[in-house]
């Protein structure tokens, strides 16, 4: 079964798997089809009066994004759902709540569009969808954050202390900073 890129017609809107940005992975797509439609006819049941505008005319286009660090969904410009692919491989039992999560935000936008954030009106579709409305996750990120690299510098009272690539590269272009303690100037040290 090929989804990638194509239409899939469900409940209340379509949705498409942008493949040209993001992962490739089959298994997920049929996870969030199937997340999807279980929102879908929940939201539908519960609240008809949605559904009989053309609010879900337009699709959602999906994006399994393996460049995200550290949140784990993005709802963008109304029709976008963007899923950190990498958190949610390693994560798969908390896809259903992070996809729900986003359409809430999509569902929104369009039946509601002073709305914004995690008000009353997200909290109560997300209610209405089956799922309990969190704000974050508390999913381990520290793996996906980019590791930075720092620069040991010194001064007359300490012998360590630690300062960013930009700020090395400030000091490298003529820069100077001294220590807050004891006023002197930093040298560098080491990486």
């Amino acid at each position: 079964m090929e989804l990638l890129g194509m239409t899939r017609y469900t409940v209340g809107m379509a949705i498409e798997f942008d493949y040209r940005t993001g992962s490739k992975d089959l298994d997920m797509q049929k996870k969030i089809i199937e997340f999807h439609e279980k929102a879908m006819e929940k939201l539908k049941e519960k609240r008809p009066e949605l559904f009989e505008k053309d609010n879900f005319k337009r699709s959602v286009r999906i994006v399994l994004n393996h460049r995200m660090r550290s949140c784990a969904g993005k709802a963008r410009s109304g029709n976008v759902v963007e899923i950190n692919y990498r958190l949610h491989k390693d994560n798969p039992q908390e896809l259903e709540d992070t996809y729900v999560h986003e359409l809430a935000h999509i569902v929104c936008q369009r039946c509601y569009p002073r709305e914004r954030g995690h008000g009353y009106t997200w909290q109560n579709v997300m209610s209405n969808m089956g799922l309990t409305p969190t704000r974050t996750h508390n999913l381990d990120v520290s793996k996906y954050k980019a590791k930075r690299k720092k620069y040991i510098y010194a001064c007359e009272c300490r012998d360590h202390i630690e300062l960013s690539s930009i700020r090395h590269g400030k000091i490298n272009n003529g820069a100077s900073y001294t220590c807050t303690k004891c006023r002197t100037r930093l040298a560098f040290t080491g990486v």
